[in-house]
């Protein structure tokens, strides 16, 4: 993932000769050296945004306002945005080429996991997507497009009860012991949970 990204937009009826915007777009932020992340424009074509880090997201904003000058005082182009506090999460990988159902498991995990989706892209060799999310959101889509994807080793939350003889105990260990388990012991608390639930 990147953090630490900002989008800025470009919207308005003069977006629709997207070849002339695109190319004066981009010239302007390579004139200002500003290094553009991620770009989307909608089907429509009536906006087209980019994806630039946030320490240049200012800068990307004037050299634009300055290449559309014209088209912001006729109205052609209605608005020049820039929102910040965002992350990118891709997926990136050969497997993922002439797979249907890839781009629809990562964005249902997504949804799943109540992440907002602000922009999205994908490669036309079909090897990468790319997910524009709130900062604040980052980590949780990654857990969830490594597990929707197979992409980590699945965790397993299991509780001993009573393992409190020498078989419960060597059991215990030996699953410490193993390096791919961590072991928490709550002593006392078990009684009273089952207290509380009369199952004592």
């Amino acid at each position: 993932s990147i953090d630490n990204v900002a989008i800025v937009s470009v919207e308005g009826t003069g977006v629709l000769d997207a070849a002339e915007v695109s190319y004066r777009l981009f010239g302007a932020l390579v004139s200002a050296g500003v290094q553009v992340i991620m770009v989307s424009q909608a089907s429509a074509e009536s906006s087209i945004c980019v994806v630039v880090e946030e320490s240049s997201a200012a800068l990307a904003e004037r050299c634009l306002r300055g290449a559309f000058e014209n088209e912001l005082r006729r109205g052609t182009v209605s608005s020049i945005t820039v929102e910040e506090g965002h992350s990118v999460v891709a997926i990136v990988g050969e497997g993922m080429a002439f797979r249907p159902g890839v781009g629809a498991t990562f964005t249902k995990a997504m949804a799943n996991s109540r992440v907002n989706i602000r922009s999205i892209a994908q490669g036309s060799s079909e090897r990468q997507i790319s997910l524009v999310v709130e900062k604040e959101d980052c980590t949780r889509a990654l857990r969830a497009a490594h597990a929707a994807l197979a992409l980590s080793n699945s965790q397993l939350s299991v509780a001993f009860v009573g393992c409190t003889g020498q078989v419960g105990k060597a059991l215990a260990q030996q699953l410490i012991n193993s390096g791919r388990v961590r072991g928490t012991e709550v002593p006392g608390q078990v009684q009273k949970v089952l207290k509380d639930l009369r199952l004592d």
